[in-house]
């Protein structure tokens, strides 16, 4: 397999091959621009060049600037070229244009990808990941993960109806609902497996965790932890997730995580506070230099089991948080059975950290968050 990738842009090709050579830069993947088209001429390009092609990378706007030789600007923008791709790899008569199924990525400006994922809620399932222009200290990361959409396809496609072999993981681990997602149908798309895992796993906290909240379920102070690393790679390794796309984003599995803190202290990760999670950890491992996470200002719990999204998307800090404390932020996608909520502190909501960042206040939450702000701000005025 080649790993290549077409990038679709309207703007100038010398300025797109500086993004397209960046990436193509670290020898993960082939990036090669191509100049927009009319929207017949696009989806026939890439259908008369599939078999050269891996996956699809579309600025959003497409209508910025004319076409080359022409007076005149394209009349559709990104999702109009993904939905149609998608259709085309959904098409069952091989007598008829069909596409094999490849990962399709967004590229663009901030401006641009908030404005679309404000307002166009369909347009979310379209593309498996997206990626700032900007963003150049990232590429690296974004070259990987290019790849890794690519190897994760073709393990779909190879293992199309065994969610087991796709995820590597034991059935017991999985929720039911999430297998029915792959079982209950009678045919079940490449890329609809692909947003599953992606969205529904990899990118939502539940039976996947990130390092972030790996840390905040055992309660380690990371910064000022110098075996936390140590630990989580040797002893935790068992539960990193190996499935499909797992070379792209770091994950572990929460059932064996709780299961492995269990053989390692004999104590139950789930009814412990963070205090003694961190201590039972110290007690039963070579890892002596670890710490307690300290409590957000105001916050009387360490029964941390997530953190603040509010500091982590201002100052990209990790503050762990009781959910009881906490409050529950909207997400983009519905929520699973086997998702856990995301929250953000009263401390940072307060103080609107992460709204510019998109963070909003869950609708359930509106009136506790009204009425422990009267009540706090009633004691201070009191006190004074």
């Amino acid at each position: 397999m080649s790993n290549k990738y077409i990038f679709i842009d309207d703007q100038p090709e010398v300025e797109v091959k500086k993004i397209t050579d960046r990436l193509s830069s670290f020898g993960n993947v082939e990036i090669t621009p191509i100049s927009v088209k009319t929207f017949n001429e696009m989806i026939t390009y890439i259908t008369d060049n599939i078999s050269d092609i891996d996956g699809v990378i579309l600025d959003l706007r497409l209508d910025e600037l004319p076409v080359s030789g022409t007076r005149a600007t394209v009349q559709y923008k990104a999702p109009a070229i993904a939905q149609e791709l998608r259709t085309l790899s959904a098409e069952s008569d091989m007598t008829k244009r069909y596409l094999k199924d490849l990962p399709i990525v967004l590229c663009s400006t901030d401006d641009n990808i908030k404005a679309i994922y404000k307002d166009e809620n369909a347009s979310h399932n379209l593309f498996d990941i997206r990626f700032l222009k900007g963003s150049t200290s990232k590429f690296e990361l974004v070259s990987k993960q290019l790849l890794c959409l690519i190897e994760g396809y073709q393990l779909i496609s190879d293992k199309q109806d065994d969610v087991v072999e796709i995820l590597d993981i034991e059935e017991k681990y999985l929720d039911k609902n999430l297998i029915g997602k792959f079982k209950d149908q009678p045919k079940i798309l490449t890329h609809n497996i692909a947003q599953i895992i992606l969205k529904d796993l990899i990118f939502s906290t539940g039976l996947l965790i990130d390092k972030n909240m790996l840390i905040a379920k055992l309660g380690i102070n990371f910064a000022n932890s110098p075996d936390a690393e140590a630990l989580i790679e040797n002893k935790f390794q068992d539960a990193k997730y190996k499935g499909a796309f797992s070379s792209g984003w770091d994950r572990w599995w929460l059932p064996k995580v709780i299961e492995i803190f269990k053989e390692i202290t004999n104590i139950s990760l789930v009814q412990v506070d963070a205090k003694i999670r961190v201590s039972s950890l110290i007690e039963k491992t070579d890892y002596k230099r670890l710490e307690l996470a300290p409590l957000i200002e105001k916050n009387f719990s360490n029964r941390f089991w997530t953190y603040c999204q509010g500091y982590k998307a201002e100052e990209g800090e990790i503050r762990l948080l009781d959910p009881l404390e906490g409050f529950k932020i909207a997400k983009e996608r519905t929520h699973q059975s086997w998702h856990e909520h995301d929250y953000i502190s009263y401390e940072a909501l307060r103080d609107r950290l992460g709204r510019e960042k998109g963070i909003k206040l869950h609708w359930s939450e509106k009136e506790r968050y009204r009425l422990k702000k009267e009540s706090l701000e009633g004691a201070e005025n009191g006190s004074n």
